[in-house]
């Protein structure tokens, strides 16, 4: 999931800061055991696709600090492509994506570079609620070949995966300042699952996201106290 961070310029108080991110999403993953007597199923490592957030933050700066927190929205998920049988195999692709909302918590510190440059390091976590997934699959049988586009909420959803998840961030971001009150805030974020979204203990699978995010910082009030 997940905050973004901005840029201090010697101004304390609260500010309102909606973004977006967007960039790959992948997952590590641990399959299942072949059952034993049982067809099998090789899979390949899974692969990247692409992923995204949006927020909208809430934060209050005090000197070169900042604390955050708010709202966001995240999509991730992977693909991978995998053989399953002995006798008649069966070829295919799947891509899996999975949607969360979360309440994210970051601190930062800002250096600034100039009068109207920043750079804010940033580390925090979340804790998302895990409400779908989505399944697309493509089949080769035999020379046929099938698509399938499954949802995955409810008890659907509950039977497989967790409903919440705490995740881990860590981003970089520059800031410019483009008047006393507003700025725009950009740079690379990730953000890693930290625990299995899966409810089976004999496999795991933790998401993880790299996404490039760009929002825009605005000061609630007119605190300005020029830098020197």
């Amino acid at each position: 999931m997940l905050f973004f961070c901005s840029t201090a310029f010697a101004q304390d108080g609260f500010y309102l800061l909606p973004s977006l991110g967007v960039g790959i999403a992948n997952a590590k993953a641990k399959y299942p055991p072949a059952p034993v007597g049982g067809p099998y199923l090789v899979a390949s490592p899974t692969k990247n696709i692409v992923g995204f957030n949006g927020q909208l933050l809430v934060l209050y700066q005090l000197g070169n600090w900042q604390i955050g927190t708010g709202a966001s929205f995240i999509r991730s998920g992977f693909s991978e492509q995998y053989e399953y049988g002995e006798v008649f195999p069966i070829y295919g692709d799947d891509k899996l994506y999975y949607y969360h909302v979360a309440v994210p918590l970051n601190i930062a510190y800002n250096f600034n570079i100039g009068s109207r440059f920043s750079v804010m390091p940033c580390l925090g976590g979340e804790v998302s609620y895990n409400y779908a997934a989505n399944f697309n699959n493509h089949d080769n049988n035999n020379g046929n070949t099938y698509n399938t586009k499954q949802r995955f909420t409810d008890n659907d959803f509950n039977n497989q995966y967790q409903r919440t998840s705490l995740w881990g961030t860590v981003k970089i971001q520059a800031g410019y300042q483009l008047t006393d009150r507003t700025f725009i805030i950009a740079g690379p974020k990730a953000q890693y699952m930290l625990q299995s979204l899966l409810k089976t203990s004999y496999n795991y699978q933790k998401n993880y996201l790299y996404t490039f995010d760009i929002g825009i910082k605005w000061a609630l009030r007119d605190n300005s106290r020029k830098a020197s």
